[in-house]
């Protein structure tokens, strides 16, 4: 892609970003007003370039309101140009180019920046959101203790410094999911020039005055996000497998629905190969914690696995039921939707329903050469028994969820939670608009970011926009630790499901 600034420019950017000036609050007029220059041309430019491409490439823009979006695009780009003023470092500009794509409140609306900066601060420990409280998970301070609770900062309670944040880190006020992206971050000051830090905590039982001081060289905290609203947790086990839980039970990990290699993609196909012998356990937790998406073929070949093809297909309905429109940029075509050449060379399994109504879309052909498709319901073509079928599943199934469950994540709990007999146990999941699916990266010439938009709204879903599931039992504590959980399932949901069902 050409850029508007030369390597050197951008090195000479960086060159001249003083370390100071990415310590906390930025002074209106910069030391050095030459490199505030260079980097405001560096974000104009790039906004530029995403006023350009947005309106052609972006599903709402040109569907199921173009005009009232293009309201909110005008709002947005104002605010983003008026923003621009504050930009002077790398940390500024993250922070002006975030704030500009959060909001449009989509998570399928992303940016994912290409530097990081080396230089930031804190007060001496790091925190996370758990069970519905904010704990200090890391500490260098001895005012401050692992384990203490935070319960406000400057008078106002963490929920609503996480409320104010959502303004430009993203995520829907409110919502756990959102809590646990920003929680990580509130205590690490990377130089957003939008927010004054607090001053004062209260922590434990007695307030804290905060000293910023310089991020420490190890891993106390959260890394810098490579994109808006991740709210994933760091789980050290492997993305998919299924190992023995409990006297004759299966824990299913299911860390993907997209597999990239073709490693990955054999442990898929020998989890579906599995599936059929589960169905005598007493019990199947089905973990898919941090599943950032993929496709739906993944989940239903395991679905079809475990319960059979005629309970799966008859239950599993939800995917059915939505109206599909595809936004296919020009000189693209239904096999160029935006994945890599080796995940189009995996051996996906079939999903015939959805499939079928993909391969007859009606088109209307747009300004430029893209084109709308839109697919009927897939449901409206199949044939149902009055009746369901038998279950072939004895076992008492439950669906482990957490914060980082997005994209088909949420549709496989939509399916999931169809099936008579299972329970969401662990957090809330992620939250998605119903847009989304076979996003596009745009490059920005900058050379900075790369910010990828959905070309896909998925009409009469029946979750709404930007709705969690929200689990029948709570986990309370770290829902990254996966033997705390293990025994938390074992130890407390089993025992009283068991006794309610007496």
């Amino acid at each position: 892609m050409k850029r508007y600034l030369s390597a050197i420019a951008l090195g000479a950017a960086l060159a001249l970003t003083p370390p100071a000036l990415a310590q906390g609050p930025l002074p209106e007029k910069p030391a050095d007003a030459g490199a505030a220059d260079l980097w405001q041309g560096l974000f104009q430019r790039d906004l530029d370039y995403l006023e350009r491409v947005i309106p052609s490439h972006y599903i709402y823009a040109v569907y199921p309101d173009p005009a009232g979006w293009n309201g909110q695009f005008r709002s947005a780009l104002t605010q983003a140009r008026q923003d621009a003023a504050r930009v002077r470092n790398l940390p500024s500009y993250r922070a002006a180019m975030q704030r500009f794509i959060v909001s449009f409140e989509d998570a399928h609306f992303s940016a994912y920046f290409n530097a990081a900066s080396r230089h930031g601060r804190w007060p001496g420990f790091a925190v996370e959101y758990q069970g519905g409280r904010y704990l200090v998970t890391g500490s260098k301070t001895d005012s401050v203790r692992v384990g203490e609770e935070i319960g406000a900062c400057d008078g106002r309670p963490l929920d609503g410094w996480i409320d104010m944040l959502t303004e430009f880190d993203g995520g829907p006020k409110g919502r756990e999911t959102t809590r646990a992206a920003l929680a990580r971050q509130m205590f690490v000051d990377r130089g957003n020039p939008f927010y004054t830090l607090p001053a004062e905590c209260h922590v434990g039982d007695r307030e804290v005055t905060l000293t910023w001081a310089p991020l420490p060289s190890e891993s106390l905290v959260a890394e810098e996000p490579e994109r808006t609203s991740s709210s994933a947790p760091t789980l050290t086990d492997g993305a998919l497998g299924l190992s023995d839980f409990g006297a004759s039970g299966a824990w299913v990990r299911i860390g993907t629905m997209m597999p990239t290699t073709a490693e990955s993609a054999a442990q898929f196909h020998q989890l579906i190969d599995q599936a059929p012998s589960l169905r005598d356990k007493e019990v199947i937790v089905i973990d898919v914690r941090g599943n950032a998406g993929g496709t739906y073929n993944w989940f239903m070949a395991f679905l079809r696995g475990l319960y059979g093809q005629d309970y799966a297909d008859y239950y599993a309905r939800a995917r059915l039921e939505i109206a599909n429109t595809i936004l296919v940029l020009a000189a693209k075509g239904m096999d160029d939707m935006g994945y890599s050449d080796s995940v189009k060379h995996i051996d996906v399994p079939p999903d015939p329903p959805l499939e079928a109504a993909m391969a007859k879309p009606r088109v209307q052909e747009l300004p430029g050469g893209s084109r709308l498709l839109f697919m009927d319901p897939a449901v409206k073509a199949q044939h149902y028994p009055k009746a369901p079928p038998p279950s072939l599943v004895r076992a008492r199934v439950y669906l482990l969820t957490d914060y980082g469950c997005a994209s088909a994540c949420l549709s496989f709990t939509d399916e999931m939670m169809r099936f008579p007999g299972v329970t969401q146990i662990g957090t809330e999941t992620h939250i998605d608009r119903r847009s989304g699916g076979w996003p596009e990266g745009f490059e920005l010439p900058s050379g900075l970011a790369t910010v990828r938009m959905g070309r896909m709204v998925r009409d009469q879903r029946q979750r709404g926009e930007n709705v969690a599931w929200v689990p029948t039992h709570h986990y309370p504590g770290d829902i990254a630790d996966t033997a705390a959980v293990r025994r938390w399932v074992l130890e407390t949901v089993l025992p009283q499901d068991l006794a309610k069902a007496r």
